[in-house]
Formats: structure tokens, C-alpha cells, sequence
């Protein structure tokens, strides 16, 4: 069986296996009006030793897929390509940890040739054929011509046995380059979806805000981190109707300098976790999933996902996989339904 592949386009087509018509549709991406549509006791006091800290909201395994909840995640996949390509043990691990979600946003995709995401897509396949499908966004960055230019693509995996995309014409945009170019080398992108019928009376309804900032250290990393709320405004004023704007990604920057930058806001905002570290080495925290707290009640719990346990299933080396872990939410899969925080597994 076939399987589609949709990608965002200013025509709203979806992606054809040709590469070449790939390249050709990307490099007529234009801005339309404001934005460029595109198709995670006791004997201690004994022994005079300190407390244990609260162990970090870590966890080692996913618990299986619900009918009552879905699993939204945000991985940067480091420089995503041919390195894990020549690596089946690599790409097997990956699609591991990708089926256990129902939306998972990646950053950095660096393959040019346009396979990536559809080698993964294809593997996680494998047992269910057709049941994942992607999106995927054009170059991104400073400036796409150049090969030394830091450019890449975002992706979006969804599971569509539980997850559809809310608009079946219009995919996603990436932010508008005249109004944003000069507050993020990468523009953020979005796109929006929905719970399935079966799953929900109610069907949830979200926007993901995909964001992969400079690091810490560039000159542009403050003005990025400044601009998270100009980037969340901004797909508010075009989303009017969705209450559910979900902004997930790299931020290379930790939860307090993330809700600095919301700070000026009138919302209160949640976040999947605080003062957790998510890359590998559990040195910092980079990555994350923000929202009104306010409207979205649909938020259950969020961790991080130290997929070594997976690494060592398909023989893998961790650093191969990538230098973030995954970091994910937990959503309840009906609109507006407050649900109760519940403690972690």
C-alpha cells in the first residue's frame, strides 16, 4: 500500500516521490500576505547525609497509547541525515521512539536530498503500512544557496489511527519573512491537528509552533529568546479561532528564560517540564513544550525521555541517535476537558 506524504507547499500539494519535483516546488515557495502558507527517607538523617534530591521527571519507557490521551513531542534529531541513514541500528532506534508518540516535531533536519523523514516514515511503517505520515518544511535559515549557511528543515510525524491534520488543504506556514526574519535565523513553523472522530466526542484541537533558536553564545540568541512571545502572538492573530497554540522545539534555552521571554504577557503559561535537563549528556535544558495554561486544560503531565534503554534494544550508540532526548506532553484527547495532573509513572 501506498503511502502519502504531505509537505507544506504554496500550492498545498503533497510531496511526490520525485525528488527533483521536490526541489522544484520548494524553491517556489513564496510568502503569501503576512505569513508564506506551505502546504518529558530514612536513614539518611542517620547518617548525618543530605536528603535526595526529587528525581527528575525522566522516564526510561513510554507507557502504551491510550484512548483517553496523546503524547505530543519535540525532538532535535542532530543533524539529521546521512549519518543515521548509513546506520540501520540507528534508524531502527529512531523509529522506536518515534511510534510511541502521536505527534512528534523534529528539528534539524540536514538531509538535502529529501529522504529523511521518509526513510523513518517508511520504517516505522514496516509492521502497519500507511498508519504514520509526515509533513516536512522547506530549508530553512540564513540562506539556503549557501553550503556553509546553517539551514535545515522541521518535520512533523503524526500517528493517523488517533491524529488528522485539522486542515486538509492547508498544512502549515512558516512564519512571515518579512516580519520575522530579522527575530529568528530559523523562522518557526506551524501546523495544526486534531484527535480523530473515533477517538472523541469533542475532538482536541492544537497548533504546534515548531522553534529550533540559536544556540547560547550567538549574537541572536538573546533577540531570539526575546521574540518567543512575538512568535506566539503573531500565529494567535492568525489562528484566531484555536485556543490550543502549542510552542515546542530547541530553545536552546532552559524554562525560566523561556517564561522570561513570556513574561510581559497577560497569560499564565505551562510547560511540559522545568528544571529538567534534556540533551544526553544531562548538562542543560534546551527543549520544551509552552502554553496558555489558562485555555489549554487538555494538559495532563510532561517528561523528559532517556531513550537508552531503546539504544541498547537495537545496539545502538546513544551519540549516533542524536544529542537531545525527546520531550513530551500529555494531552487529553477531548476539547476543554480539564484534566487532572496525575503523578508520574
Amino acid at each position: 500500500m501506498a503511502r502519502r506524504r504531505r509537505s507544506f507547499f504554496s500550492q498545498f500539494r503533497s510531496l511526490t516521490r520525485n525528488i527533483k519535483t521536490i526541489f522544484t516546488t520548494l524553491a517556489g515557495l513564496g510568502v503569501l500576505g503576512t505569513i508564506g502558507y506551505f502546504s518529558w527517607p530514612g536513614l539518611g538523617d542517620f547518617f548525618g547525609t543530605p536528603e535526595p534530591q526529587e528525581t527528575p521527571n525522566i522516564v526510561v519507557a513510554l507507557e502504551p497509547k491510550s484512548d483517553t490521551e496523546i503524547k505530543i513531542a519535540t525532538f532535535n534529531i542532530q543533524n539529521f541525515g546521512k549519518s543515521q541513514l548509513e546506520k540501520p541500528e540507528v534508524m531502527a532506534t529512531l523509529a522506536q521512539i518515534a511510534v510511541g508518540f502521536d505527534v512528534l516535531a523534529i528539528q534539524e533536519i540536514s538531509n538535502k536530498n529529501g529522504n529523511a523523514l521518509d526513510d523513518l516514515v517508511s520504517i516505522m511503517n514496516r509492521s502497519e503500512p500507511g498508519r504514520f505520515d509526515y509533513l516536512v518544511s522547506p530549508l530553512l535559515g540564513k540562506n539556503p544557496n549557501d553550503k556553509g549557511s546553517d539551514t535545515e528543515q522541521f518535520g512533523f510525524i503524526y500517528d493517523r489511527t488517533r491524529i488528522e491534520l485539522a486542515d486538509k488543504k492547508n498544512f502549515g506556514f512558516v512564519l512571515s519573512a518579512k516580519k520575522f526574519k530579522q527575530k529568528f535565523n530559523r523562522l518557526p513553523v506551524v501546523s495544526s491537528f486534531k484527535v480523530v472522530d473515533s477517538l472523541a466526542e469533542n475532538p482536541f484541537t492544537f497548533s504546534l509552533v515548531t522553534f529550533h533558536n540559536v544556540h547560547d553564545g550567538h549574537e541572536r540568541w538573546k533577540l531570539e529568546t526575546e521574540n518567543i512571545k512575538d512568535a506566539y502572538l503573531e500565529v494567535r492573530s492568525v489562528l484566531g479561532a484555536e485556543d490550543d497554540i502549542i510552542l515546542l522545539g530547541d530553545f536552546n534555552a532552559n524554562h525560566e528564560k523561556i517564561m522570561g521571554s513570556l513574561s510581559d504577557l497577560p497569560q499564565t503559561f505551562g510547560s511540559a517540564v522545568t528544571v529538567e535537563n534534556t540533551n544526553v549528556k544531562q548538562t542543560k535544558s534546551y527543549d520544551n513544550l509552552v502554553f496558555d495554561a489558562s485555555l489549554t486544560k487538555e494538559f495532563i503531565d510532561g517528561h523528559v525521555f532517556d531513550f537508552s534503554e531503546v539504544c541498547k534494544t537495537y545496539e545502538s550508540d546513544p551519540k549516533d541517535v542524536s544529542d537531545h532526548f525527546p520531550v513530551f506532553a500529555s494531552f487529553g484527547v477531548e476539547e476543554n476537558k480539564k484534566v487532572e495532573r496525575v503523578a508520574a509513572k
